[in-house]
C-alpha cells in the first residue's frame, strides 16, 4: 500500500515522491544509517525511504523535547532540475519545485520515493532554506536502479523420460539473472514412485526429497543447486524426480522490500521472484524382470 497524499511523476525520470509524514514527528528512521557520501542502489518498482536532517540552528525544536518540529523549508528534486523558489516574507517559502508541493509539504524531510520499472542512474537533490528565504547548500545522492532477480531452469535442459538410468553429467543447475549479488534461492526436489504406465503416483519417497530455503549464491549466472549426477529407478518402479524453483531474491531486492514489509530491516520473509521454466522433471523407467519360461516336466 502506498502511503501519503502526493503523487506526481518527475519529467523524463518516472520517479514519484510520496509525502509520508506531515510537518511533525519526522524523526530519522534508525535504519537510514548511510549518508549520500555512498551511492545508493535499489531495485526497480520499489518504494524507498529517504531523510535529510535539518540544520539544528534553524530548527531548534527538531529534537525529542521540541516534538521534532521542522521549521525550515525543503526542496527535493531529481536529475538537476532547477532548485529555485520565491520567498514569502514572514512565512515558510513556497518553492516552485517540480513536485508542486504545498507549503506544509515544504517541511517534508522524510519522503518515500517510488521508482518505476526503468533501470538507470538518477540524482536525488535536497536543499534547505530558512524562514527568511536564505537558500542552503544542496545535497546530492546518486541512485542506481537494477532489475529484480529471476530464476529459471537453464535453457539447455529438457525433461527426461527414459529407461534404465540417466547420467546428467554434472550438478543440477539453474540460471539466476538480474539483481546484484548475494542471492537467496528456494527450491524443492520431490521424488515419487509411479504406476507402471506412469499415469499416477504411488507415493513419495521422503528420504530422497529435498527442501532448500535461502540457499546462498554469490553471483548470477548458471549456479549449482544439487550435486546429483545420476538418476535411477528406485525399488524397480518408475521413479519421477521433480525439481521446482520456489523463487529467488538478492541483497538489493531484500533492501528494497523495506517499506512493503512495514519498515522492518530484519524481516525474514522477503519477496520471491520467479521466471520462466521453473520445473524440471526426470522420469526413469525400470526394465521389467522377465519371468522364467515354463514347460512340461520331463518324464
Amino acid at each position: 500500500m502506498k502511503r501519503g497524499n502526493l503523487l506526481r511523476t518527475v519529467a523524463s525520470v518516472a520517479i514519484a515522491m510520496f509525502v509520508a509524514f506531515g510537518a511533525f514527528g519526522q524523526q530519522r528512521d534508525a535504519n537510514l544509517s548511510v549518508t549520500n557520501a555512498v551511492n545508493d542502489t535499489i531495485s526497480i518498482e520499489s518504494e524507498i525511504p529517504y531523510h535529510v536532517t535539518p540544520d539544528a540552528y534553524f530548527n531548534p525544536n527538531y529534537n525529542g523535547g521540541g516534538g521534532w518540529v521542522v521549521s525550515s523549508a525543503f526542496l527535493w528534486s531529481f536529475d538537476g532540475a532547477v532548485l529555485t523558489g520565491a520567498s514569502n516574507p514572514g512565512s515558510i517559502p513556497t518553492f516552485a519545485d517540480p513536485l508542486g508541493v504545498s507549503t506544509q509539504a515544504d517541511t517534508l524531510i522524510n519522503p518515500d520515493i517510488s521508482f518505476d520499472g526503468t533501470i538507470g542512474d538518477y540524482v536525488l537533490a535536497a536543499r534547505e532554506s530558512s524562514r527568511a528565504g536564505c537558500a542552503g547548500t544542496i545535497q546530492l545522492l546518486n541512485i542506481h536502479t537494477v532489475d529484480t532477480p529471476s530464476v529459471r531452469i537453464p535453457v539447455g535442459y529438457a525433461d527426461v523420460d527414459q529407461c534404465g538410468t540417466y547420467a546428467h553429467g554434472g550438478p543440477v543447475q539453474v540460471t539466476i539473472a538480474g539483481g546484484k549479488d548475494t542471492y537467496w534461492l528456494d527450491w524443492t526436489l520431490v521424488v515419487d514412485s509411479l504406476t507402471a504406465d506412469a499415469s499416477s503416483s504411488l507415493g513419495q519417497i521422503p528420504a530422497l526429497n529435498i527442501t532448500e530455503t535461502n540457499q546462498v549464491h554469490a553471483a548470477s549466472g548458471d549456479v549449482d543447486i544439487d550435486a546429483a549426477t545420476t538418476f535411477v529407478s528406485v525399488d524397480n518402479k518408475v521413479t519421477r524426480y521433480t525439481y521446482t524453483m520456489g523463487g529467488v531474491n538478492d541483497r538489493i531486492s531484500r533492501k528494497s522490500d523495506y517499506i512493503p514489509v512495514t519498515r522492518d530491516a530484519t524481516q525474514a520473509s522477503w519477496t520471491e521472484y520467479g521466471g520462466a521454466d521453473l520445473v524440471w522433471i526426470v522420469i526413469i523407467r525400470p526394465a521389467p524382470v522377465t519371468g522364467p519360461i515354463y514347460h512340461l516336466p520331463n518324464l
